[in-house]
């Protein structure tokens, strides 16, 4: 799991300041863990909801 969170925070500090990544994160990535299994659907679910 803490690979896939790794991946996932990298994938969106390309695009998003640090502080918005860790507030997106905070918020929305158990959410979008659950319910998606790829890297880009989780990373779109957490921007999307933000």
């Amino acid at each position: 799991m803490t690979t896939l969170r790794n991946k996932v925070e990298a994938r969106l500090l390309k695009c998003n300041s640090e502080k918005s990544v860790a507030e997106m994160m905070a918020k929305h990535y158990e959410y979008a863990v659950r319910k998606y299994t790829t890297l880009k659907t989780i990373c779109e679910c957490i921007v999307t909801l933000d």
